[in-house]
């Protein structure tokens, strides 16, 4: 592997493994070791060969740690302040690539698949240079709510492959989380030196005040990107439960509000237009459905509901006249200008005010350290956290300009890299967090850039003045959100495929698309309602074999219920009516032998006797009788009050 793919598998290692951050070095370390022929260890050439070998600066604390575990398994011995390496254990640490490659090759020849069947000839780009580029590129972009930056110069790669990400992140979580790896790099060589050299039990964020910028108050509030609003309530939510105090400075509190009441008035004007909306304009337009009462109640609950998630608004009193711990606003504002102006991007005076509020965050993060410092995020008391990595960036150098030793935590650090810091010894929350911002990186580069939506809704009132189109067709392209997606597919992110047809295609690809979703939702309903005739029959079997087994188990309750009810019945015929027709048939055979004369009184009274027998006879039938029914009643009584 060339060094760019070394310095992928390291982040790799530390990343798609999901292992202790520790235990993923360990490996690099003791291949250091083996290549090295190393027995004994010196930390500082460690260190060294780490920087050399793999572009990761590391700490001596650092280095420390990652031996602390080949002492802990007994592959390396501590002794006499002095480290010695057991070649023969270490030898299972080997390097083998061979799963790396194969998914590096898996994701360039995937990618390739997809351009072939999207209609897109990659075979004049350098895919595997490109990949690279985007990866060593990913986590120093320039986040902003504001606007959102295409390239001014045709990008098929970008749109091709942010495409590609979204698909792998549906039908292929293992290959995304592969690239999710491997680019969050250079996040994880910041997060080794600027994180704790304690172990984990040690490693907390007890006390620390963590103070929001602009973007991530929208995203908390909703005015995002799905993937993005997860994400920073993720990150928000994690903050709060390691015991990190979050609040939002008043002034970018103000500066939210002051945003989303200048939208709420574009997201309800007649003259809304796409190329003119930022997002909270367009969520109060397409979320909000630019509902007057909605959007007002909204802005009004905007502080309850951050309270809602445990952040809440930090109150203070700027002075700019003032001198302690005075920074300079004005050297921090040039910086962060020229920082835009080097990547090409237009500041506009909106854009000025926003800088000016993140230049009084930075300086109120120094008014509140009073003089502080620290090399550790966890103990720097108070820090600004930013979605944009232009100000990230600014802040670490004024602050690297500030300091004569290296390495104090700047004022700002960006809202990855503090992440990055809180889960380092939790990689799959680490993953989860990357995962949704990739996603949502890929959202915000499949829109079209501010310049593409001002060329096309100059078109459509061109097109509306030379009546191509009706004033139905011109308000409905210029405003209805599904434009954004139409007009990226049609010019597939490039200028080129910019032309006169250009709103008939995008009326063809929403009508395209509409068709499809039809075709969906009616297959789906069609899925369904074969479905539920399915459940239906497998319903109305169940039933049926259900009543088969009730009656079946009701015949056998109700025979064991008569031969119960004949077994009480005959106990009690012989009590209540048995017996005394036994004594008295008894008596009366006792009174008959009596009479051996013929004479009529003897026939009278033998004749008295078997009619008294033939009456205590019918009696006892209808004796029995009665005692069958009331026996059958009163069982039948106790059946029914049984719970069983």
């Amino acid at each position: 592997m060339n060094n760019r793919i070394v310095k992928l598998y390291a982040a790799y290692r530390s990343g798609c493994l999901n292992e202790n951050i520790f235990h993923a070095y360990y490996s690099l370390l003791a291949n250091i070791i083996l290549n090295d022929n190393w027995d004994d260890v010196n930390e500082a050439l460690v260190a060294e060969k780490f920087y050399e070998r793999y572009k990761i600066p590391v700490k001596d604390g650092f280095v420390c740690q990652i031996l602390g575990v080949g002492v802990e398994r007994k592959e390396i011995i501590y002794e006499n302040g002095r480290y010695h390496a057991d070649r023969a254990k270490l030898r299972s640490y080997r390097i083998d690539n061979h799963s790396f490659e194969q998914l590096w090759k898996r994701l360039k020849d995937g990618f390739t698949e997809f351009c072939a069947n999207w209609g897109f000839d990659c075979s004049r780009i350098n895919v595997e240079e490109s990949i690279l580029r985007f990866l060593d590129a990913h986590d120093v972009d320039v986040l902003s709510l504001e606007e959102f930056y295409v390239n001014m110069h045709p990008d098929k790669f970008g749109y091709f492959w942010s495409n590609y990400l979204k698909q792998l992140s549906e039908e292929s979580p293992k290959l995304f989380d592969f690239v999710v790896s491997i680019s969050i790099s250079n996040i994880m060589k910041e997060t080794i030196f600027y994180t704790s050299n304690e172990d984990e039990h040690e490693n907390t964020f007890s006390g620390l005040n963590i103070y929001l910028d602009s973007p991530i108050v929208f995203a908390l509030l909703g005015m995002d990107s799905q993937a993005r609003i997860d994400s920073c309530k993720m990150l928000v939510k994690d903050m709060v439960e390691a015991g990190c105090s979050v609040y939002v400075f008043d002034s970018n509190f103000t500066e939210v509000m002051g945003i989303m009441e200048r939208a709420a008035g574009w997201a309800i004007d007649a003259n809304y237009s796409l190329d003119k909306a930022n997002n909270a304009t367009r969520f109060f337009h397409d979320i909000l459905e630019a509902d007057t009462q909605k959007i007002a109640e909204f802005i009004v609950r905007a502080e309850s509901r951050l309270n809602e998630l445990s952040v809440t608004i930090k109150k203070t009193s700027y002075d700019f006249l003032q001198d302690s711990f005075q920074e300079d606003e004005h050297k921090l504002n040039a910086m962060i200008e020229e920082a835009y102006e080097r990547d090409g991007r237009a500041i506009p005076d909106e854009k000025k005010r926003g800088i000016a509020v993140d230049v009084r965050a930075i300086v109120m993060i120094y008014r509140e350290r009073c003089g502080y410092f620290s090399t550790q995020i966890q103990l720097s008391r108070h820090i600004f956290i930013t979605l944009n990595g232009a100000i990230a960036n600014v802040s670490k150098n004024y602050e690297a300009q500030l300091s004569i030793n290296a390495g104090h935590i700047p004022a700002c650090v960006s809202a990855d890299l503090f992440g990055s810091v809180l889960w380092l010894f939790s990689p799959s929350k680490q993953m989860e967090y990357h995962r949704k911002q990739l996603l949502a990186d890929c959202y915000v580069a499949l829109r079209p850039s501010r310049d593409m939506l001002n060329k096309y809704i100059e078109h459509l009132a061109n097109a509306r003045a030379t009546g191509e189109i009706d004033e139905r067709t011109f308000l409905f392209l210029r405003a209805n959100p599904a434009v954004n997606d139409a007009l990226m597919n049609v010019t597939k992110g490039d200028y080129a495929r910019f032309n006169a047809n250009i709103h008939r295609e995008v009326i063809q690809e929403i009508e395209a698309k509409a068709n499809k979703k039809y075709e969906e939702v009616n297959k789906a309903h069609d899925n369904t309602k074969q479905h539920v005739a399915t459940l239906t029959q497998e319903n109305e079997k169940l039933e049926r074999m259900i009543n088969d087994l009730q009656a079946r188990i009701d015949t056998r309750d109700e025979a064991d219920f008569d031969k119960k009810c004949k077994r009480w019945s005959r106990v009690f015929t012989l009590v209540v009516v048995g017996l005394p027709l036994i004594i008295v048939h008894s008596t009366i055979e006792i009174l008959k032998s009596n009479y051996n004369e013929l004479s009529a009184f003897s026939m009278l009274k033998v004749g008295i006797y078997v009619f008294s027998s033939l009456i205590a006879t019918a009696i006892y039938f209808k004796g029995k009788e009665w005692i069958c029914q009331k026996t059958r009643n009163h069982l039948t009584k106790r059946r029914t009050k049984s719970p069983h």
